[in-house]
């Protein structure tokens, strides 16, 4: 079993004394990851994407809030860094959307919102169930994106 962590394109081992998880399907969660950071390897740094991974598995993915800086007593200890990653689903909560949309079809309207506000971020859109849900009027102004998707669902 080995659980690493890939941080803008480097990859770091992380500790598992002390690892704390948190994931629940489409909420924001926020999650504490302990990594080791060998001598010349440079610390990640905040607003950092980060990639967990199972045995090359990905199990968690998100940006890095903050990072906290080890502690030393002699020197000789690993160097571990704590990060808080926040889900990706913050991104969701970081875009603020201003649409109008008339006549259009639920799918139609998820489908506008993500090649508008978060395709050019490297996610990828898996598979949007067609609907029968038509919008004569459906406006959203500063609205999170997090908050129009639940509505949509």
């Amino acid at each position: 079993m080995e659980i690493k962590a890939e941080i803008n394109g480097a990859e770091y081992r992380v500790s598992t004394e002390s690892l704390d998880i948190t994931q629940q399907g489409g909420a924001v969660s926020t999650s504490n990851i302990d990594i080791l950071v060998p001598a010349g390897q440079i610390p990640p740094r905040a607003l950092s994407s980060c990639i967990v991974y199972f045995d090359d598995v990905p199990i968690f993915g998100g940006d890095i809030a903050s990072v906290s800086s080890p502690a030393f007593a002699t020197g000789k200890e690993a160097r571990r860094f704590r990060l808080a990653v926040n889900s990706w689903e913050t991104r969701l909560n970081n875009r603020l959307v201003s649409e109008a949309f008339e006549n259009q079809l639920t799918h139609d309207i998820v489908q506008t919102l993500f090649d508008n506000y978060i395709a050019g971020e490297g996610f990828t859109l898996g598979a949007i169930s067609t609907t029968t849900q038509q919008y004569d009027n459906y406006n959203c102004s500063y609205t999170k994106l997090y908050d129009i998707l639940t509505e949509l669902a």
